[in-house]
């Protein structure tokens, strides 16, 4: 897009290409409708088109074709408030995820647990990097890393080394079944 344009520039232009640049502009606008520059003058009619939408897309349409026009001074000072607005909003939003990431941590852990499957301690590890029971989640995931192991093994010396290994761990059990008596 050309960065300086006046009533002069625009009137050169061909249709066509305006309509492309503007058509690019305002796809960003929500489904609003816009009015495009296209004849000397509009100046002031996109100016009140984008006081009236007030969207980041509307005021950069505007600064888009008129750079020195009538409401510049007016469309750039709207578009660093409303960049501020949305860098607040998104602060609000990523704080809001997090702590409802927190609040799902443990209902996260015993999912995890009951599951017991490497993939399912791996997502835990991934979404909650910094719980408390980092620690606890890793011996965990290990523990079903080394049973998805045995399983796929399956022989009488690999279950018992992984009863050996894990003694306490949540398969044991499962272990013990697969185990043949000696």
């Amino acid at each position: 897009m050309v960065d300086d344009w006046t009533d002069d520039a625009l009137h050169r232009k061909e249709p066509e290409q305006i309509a492309l640049q503007f058509a690019k502009a305002a796809a960003a606008a929500d489904g609003r409708i816009i009015r495009f520059p296209t004849q000397f003058g509009d100046c002031y009619r996109v100016g009140d088109d984008a006081r009236t939408h007030n969207t980041a897309a509307a005021w950069s349409l505007y600064l888009t074709a008129y750079p020195n026009g009538a409401h510049a001074e007016e469309a750039r000072r709207q578009l660093a408030q409303l960049e501020k607005a949305a860098v607040a909003a998104r602060a609000v939003e990523e704080k809001a995820a997090a702590e409802a990431l927190v609040k799902r941590e443990p209902a996260d852990f015993d999912a995890a647990f009951e599951k017991g499957t490497s993939e399912t301690w791996d997502k835990f590890l991934a979404e909650h990097a910094e719980s408390t029971r980092l620690a606890e989640a890793r011996s965990c995931r290990q523990e079903a890393l080394d049973f998805e192991l045995a399983m796929a093994t399956n022989t009488p010396a690999m279950w018992r080394a992984f009863i050996k290994t894990w003694p306490g761990g949540r398969h044991r059990i499962d272990a013990e079944i697969r185990l043949p008596p000696r």
